[in-house]
């Protein structure tokens, strides 16, 4: 017969035993139900921006088919007008500048709203022409692009993540030199971008709700089981390191 020390260990061993049981399945029951929540997310949010970005391209196609028509008809009747008196063809001449510029800032927008040589070629030719559209007199976009040739549903968000970053360079940073590399290497896309802004105290922006690029690029990111690490500080620029997984399920 067991000793009543031995009964006790016995059942405070038995009553731990019990306790870690219970524990271990609270434990597993947490982690099961925070990944179903995540890929509910993950799924909604991708749901949210594919109808995001079809709106898009159908705005953007209506823009180039509708409006971009209308212009070029109002052009050509222009064109057709009589030389009868000198001050009418100036006007005529005015007008016709009126909207060539339209024209040039409809295809602006067009483009911005989605680039249909994305859709076209794929992604590097429409980096480079997201670059030559965003580079001016006093910017400079270096680019060195190493892109898998196959295109694929998330080269739309490669696309909006380095779009994104370059907005914010330009526009909050007032960058004049903005470096891009992109570079395949042991499965994975490395995106690096560096810029020479004025930068950003980048806990200060998130906390005050003031970083909705930055929750963006985040949320392209994640879509893409990307990791992003940023580098940012007041008045020393900012530097982005995307690591991309190349054998990402189709999105």
């Amino acid at each position: 017969m067991h000793s009543p020390e031995t009964r006790v260990d016995t059942a405070i061993l038995t009553g731990l035993a019990a306790l870690a049981v219970i524990l271990i399945f609270f434990l597993v029951t947490i982690i099961r139900f925070q990944r179903k929540k995540t890929s509910l997310y993950r799924n909604r949010l991708a749901a949210e921006i594919a109808a995001i970005e079809q709106e898009r391209s159908r705005i953007a196609r209506d823009l180039h088919d509708d409006l971009g028509s209308a212009l070029a008809a109002i052009k050509l009747k222009l064109h057709c007008l009589e030389p009868e008196r000198q001050e009418n063809m100036a006007i005529a001449e005015q007008s016709g500048a009126f909207v060539d510029e339209a024209m040039r800032r409809l295809r602006s927008i067009s483009f911005n709203i989605m680039p249909g040589v994305l859709q076209r070629n794929g992604l590097k030719p429409a980096l480079h022409e997201l670059f030559k559209t965003m580079q001016s007199g006093k910017t400079k976009i270096n680019a060195s692009l190493d892109i898998p040739l196959p295109g694929s549903s998330r080269d739309i968000h490669i696309y909006r993540i380095i779009q994104e970053i370059i907005t914010n360079s330009l526009k909050h940073a007032n960058a004049t030199l903005i470096t891009l590399t992109m570079k395949r290497h042991n499965g994975f896309l490395l995106l690096h971008i560096t810029d020479n802004g004025t930068g950003f105290n980048q806990r200060k922006v998130l906390k005050q709700g003031r970083g909705q690029g930055l929750q963006n690029i985040i949320s392209r990111a994640g879509l893409l089981d990307a990791t992003v690490f940023l580098t940012a500080g007041p008045g020393k620029g900012v530097d982005y390191e995307i690591k991309i997984p190349e054998y990402h399920e189709q999105l």
